[in-house]
C-alpha cells in the first residue's frame, strides 16, 4: 500500500510540473484597428506568451504553420483593410506590424536564426495570405536554384 501511496504521489508530482498548455493571449484575435494599435504596444511578457501560443499551434510545414498562426491572429473582416506595403486604397502596412515579427520570431530555427530562403518563403507566404491566395508552393520554386 505504501509504494501505491508513493506512486501516486509521484504522478501527481510529475503532472504538476509538467508545462502547462498555453492559453491564447486575450490581444488575439486582432478585428480592429485600435486593437492593431493597442498590440503594438504590449509588454515583452505578453509577447512571449504571443511566441510561445504561435509554437504550440505550430503546423508540419512552413505554409501551414503560417495560415494557422495568422488565421488565430487575425479575424478575417479586418485583412482587407491591411496590405503587405500599405500602397492601395489606404490600406495600412503589414509588414513590420508586432504580429507578423512574432509569427517570424515562433517560426525561427531553435538557435534563434531565420534563413534568407525561409523569411523570404515566410513573406511571401503572409503576403499571399493577405491576398487571400495560397501559393508558398510557387515561392519556393522560385527561391529553388536551378
Amino acid at each position: 500500500m505504501n509504494s501505491t501511496l508513493q506512486s501516486i504521489l509521484k504522478s501527481l508530482e510529475t503532472n504538476r510540473d509538467r508545462k502547462r498548455l498555453p492559453r491564447k493571449p486575450t490581444s488575439l484575435p486582432i478585428s480592429s484597428y485600435a486593437e492593431m494599435d493597442a498590440f503594438e504596444l504590449i509588454n515583452d511578457d505578453e509577447y512571449g506568451e504571443l511566441i510561445g501560443y504561435f509554437n504550440y499551434i505550430g503546423g508540419f510545414n512552413l505554409k501551414e504553420t503560417v495560415n494557422l498562426c495568422f488565421k488565430e491572429a487575425i479575424t478575417d473582416d479586418i485583412t482587407s483593410l491591411f496590405t503587405w506595403w500599405g500602397r492601395h486604397d489606404g490600406a495600412r502596412p503589414l509588414y513590420n506590424a508586432r504580429i507578423i515579427l512574432a509569427i517570424y520570431d515562433s517560426i525561427k530555427q531553435p538557435d534563434g536564426r531565420l534563413t534568407t530562403e525561409r523569411k523570404q518563403i515566410l513573406t511571401y507566404a503572409v503576403w499571399r495570405q493577405i491576398d487571400g491566395r495560397n501559393t508558398v508552393e510557387s515561392a519556393v520554386r522560385n527561391l529553388a536554384p536551378e
